[in-house]
């Protein structure tokens, strides 16, 4: 299985505000973004496209082709395995860091830490 990692840019001020990790079509998950937020939902990415409609972010292709691994040990709970994936757009999150992104993964979590480490 492949995964992608990519951006979501403001297309006003050509920032990068969100930076994410899919195994689908990049157009798909782009779509899903956008339908999301129209439905309402509240996590900070969609109250964000939701403040911008009716422009739409741009997406950015970050990474492409990833082959996705399960490395470390460990259960799900315990959480001492990061996928390849997960390390990727950790990565790419941490060279944005400066930027106001929107992500799920706190960045002063122990799996944030952990993961830029790779």
């Amino acid at each position: 299985m492949k995964a992608t990692i990519y951006g979501l840019i403001d297309p006003n001020t050509n920032e990068v505000r969100y930076v994410g990790r899919t195994r689908q079509a990049a157009t798909q998950r782009l779509a899903h973004h956008i339908t999301a937020a129209k439905r309402g939902h509240r996590r900070p990415v969609y109250e964000w496209i939701r403040g911008m409609l009716p422009q739409l972010p741009l997406m950015v292709i970050l990474q492409d082709d990833i082959e996705v691994e399960r490395k470390g040990s460990g259960s799900y709970s315990e959480r001492r395995y990061w996928t390849t994936d997960e390390a990727a757009e950790t990565k790419w999150m941490k060279r944005f860091e400066r930027s106001q992104l929107l992500c799920s993964i706190p960045r002063n979590s122990g799996a944030y830490r952990r993961l830029i480490n790779k």
